[in-house]
């Protein structure tokens, strides 16, 4: 794009490719969430923290995701045209991913990672310890 080399054919390629991969990524992270929502483990308790006390990143993260997709999408079709859409796009996919790693590693509730950090908060020792985990 900086160089003025992408051609209409090259840009509706990468756009589908972009949109076949958020397409995968958001039907992931809709099955996930799906399956959290049955279950009564960590993964259920994690889900619930981030729908609730992480709300904001949580719904952040998937607005950018779809916005992308629809911008990414309207270019494959040939509906939409234009760097700068690419530029949004170049903008919004990398901040969506960094929510999802940050929500990931906030929520994340393992249990099976003996000596790290979380064994110094004493509920957790006191958890582990009722439920046999340690």
């Amino acid at each position: 794009m900086l160089f003025d080399a992408m051609t209409r054919e090259l840009a509706t390629l990468l756009a589908g490719i972009i949109a076949a991969g958020l397409l995968l990524e958001m039907l992931a992270l809709l099955f996930h969430a799906h399956d959290m929502q049955e279950n009564d483990d960590e993964g259920a308790v994690s889900h619930y923290e981030q729908t609730t006390t992480y709300a904001y990143p949580y719904w952040l993260r998937n607005i950018l995701l779809l916005t992308s997709f629809i911008l990414s999408s309207g270019l494959a079709l040939g509906l939409l045209t234009g760097p700068v859409i690419f530029g949004l796009l170049s903008i919004m996919i990398p901040v969506a991913a960094i929510l999802g790693r940050a929500l990931f590693y906030v929520l994340v509730i393992p249990t099976t990672m003996p000596g790290a950090f979380f064994w110094g908060n004493k509920d957790f020792v006191e958890h582990a310890r009722d439920t046999g985990l340690a």
